[in-house]
């Protein structure tokens, strides 16, 4: 047995002779610490593994330590005793735990997100479904055909309003629009007549209804036309008078030219006097005069008469411009009675106001006779039967405006129930208004219309139906983000103002 011995601490001595020179050069390298460490650990090794009491002052000899008493450093500075004395397997994994908990804190945090919401208030407000019933006019309530609560079919009569004036004016327009109509059957009448006249030999009957100062006006133009022709025809005759004379002249003018001819052989052979000669030439000239005179005044005639034609062609020019003017005036005068007609005719139809829908009434503004309205007054409004449904109309300020979409969901919560015991009702926005209005205490805000889900809350087996009027605190889930995100928000707040700081 003690050769055994022997014979392991023999070549357990030949392992660490060369391994013991190596650690003495690598030991200069370290610190002091360092090596005292490492020594005194590789010595209680050696020392529990080879008992033989040669190789222990061989190891001696070499590293020159002493054992290490742990009872040595309880009396000794903190700082020494963390160093000298190894960590107890407790505080390691309370290390590694600390450590294990953090990292799965930091993965959490990144890879998990949370909602955003945009906090808003508003009320519930009844939907686009009630019909308000509003008066387009003023005027005076003549009768309240209704009352509260009081169920209406369609088309049922709710107020009427006095509309005195406008049957006043109904009756002057119509009376206006029956005599342009007749104006333009005349004036259908007359136009035949105007494009006759011109070859017409008389004037023709006239036959003008309702209107005696039309009629007078034709009477005087035929007459004015009758002188015309009259003249012309005058005229007429005078030319043909003339042209016959002139004729005659002309035949005279041939005989006197013969009878010159003849004396003028006559004087030659000296049968005749030089007197007769002359006084057969003088008659030739006279005659030849004559014909001239009448040529030039069956001229003048001819164009007295052209002249006559002319101011008659003019006058019944003007007489048909005048006409076709006062034809279109009048028909412009029967558009613009025929549309004061229908708009007086529409105000007597909004003096009666009548139930759009079939439903029950609500909210009646109006309960004296004689009272007074004003245009676009909200005088009562009907609310459609079973299809009642509410809305909640919330007020969304300028930082959260941006972000809030249609579509996106909504929680709200009613002020007059608990939200704790009552809960919350589901919603969507619906609509968002695209300008702002003025808050006395919000500042400026933007109008938004969240479509409820449900008109009913229930707590204990209780329901109860949700009326408008109701005060709502709503939350838009406008998106998502990381937890880290939104824990490191503040601390890169601070820091980008920080850094923007003079």
């Amino acid at each position: 047995m003690n050769n055994r011995r022997k014979s392991n601490l023999y070549h357990l001595g030949n392992f660490f002779n060369p391994t013991l020179v190596l650690l003495k050069k690598g030991l200069k390298k370290l610190a002091v610490e360092q090596k005292m460490n490492f020594i005194s650990h590789l010595y209680l090794s050696a020392s529990k593994v080879v008992c033989d009491k040669d190789l222990k002052k061989k190891f001696s000899s070499i590293f020159v330590s002493k054992e290490i008493d742990n009872k040595a450093f309880e009396f000794s500075p903190t700082y020494l005793r963390i160093q000298k004395q190894a960590p107890t397997n407790f505080s390691r994994l309370i290390g590694w735990s600390v450590v294990a908990f953090v990292t799965i804190v930091l993965l959490w945090s990144y890879f998990s997100h949370i909602a955003i919401y945009a906090n808003t208030t508003g009320k519930l407000i009844v939907s686009g479904k009630s019909q308000k019933i509003q008066s387009l006019n003023p005027g005076k309530i003549e009768k309240i055909y209704v009352k509260e609560g009081q169920v209406v079919q369609k088309g049922d009569l709710l107020v009427q309003l006095s509309d005195i004036e406008a049957k006043t004016n109904i009756v002057n327009f119509q009376a206006k629009l029956s005599f342009y109509q007749q104006n333009q059957q005349n004036f259908k009448y007359i136009f035949p007549i105007i494009e006759q006249i011109e070859q017409a030999e008389k004037p023709p009957k006239i036959n003008i209804l309702h209107n005696r100062q039309t009629t007078l006006d034709l009477e005087e133009f035929f007459k004015q036309i009758a002188q015309f022709n009259a003249k012309i025809d005058n005229l007429k005759k005078s030319s043909n008078n003339l042209k016959k004379e002139i004729e005659l002249e002309q035949s005279m003018i041939e005989n006197a030219r013969k009878r010159v001819k003849m004396f003028s052989q006559f004087f030659d052979d000296q049968d005749i006097s030089e007197l007769q000669f002359l006084q057969a030439q003088k008659e030739l000239l006279q005659s030849k005069k004559e014909l001239l005179s009448k040529q030039s005044k069956l001229y003048e005639i001819n164009d007295n008469r052209q002249l006559e034609k002319s101011n008659k062609k003019f006058a019944i020019s003007q007489k048909k411009n005048k006409i076709y003017k006062e034809y279109q005036k009048n028909q412009l005068d029967i558009i613009e009675t025929s549309e004061a007609l229908k708009k007086y005719q529409n105000q007597q139809q909004t003096m009666r106001l009548y139930a759009p829908i079939e439903g029950f009434v609500q909210e009646i503004a109006i309960n004296t006779i004689g009272g007074v309205v004003t245009s676009a007054q909200e005088l009562m409004s009907i609310v459609p039967i079973g299809k009642l449904s509410l809305k909640a109309e919330v007020k969304i300020l300028n930082k959260d405006v941006g972000f809030v979409r249609t579509g996106q969901i909504a929680s709200v919560q009613l002020d007059a129930f608990n939200y704790i015991k009552y809960g919350a009702i589901d919603g969507v926005v619906e609509n968002i208004y695209q300008d702002s209005v003025e808050d006395e205490e919000m500042g400026y805000v933007f109008l938004a219309t969240i479509n409820l889900k449900d008109n009913i809350i229930q707590y204990k087996g209780k329901t109860t139906r949700l009326h408008a009027g109701l005060s709502v605190v709503v939350r838009i889930e406008t998106g998502r983000r990381r937890v880290i995100d939104y824990l490191l928000s503040p601390v890169l707040e601070h820091v980008n103002e920080g850094l923007r700081e003079r």
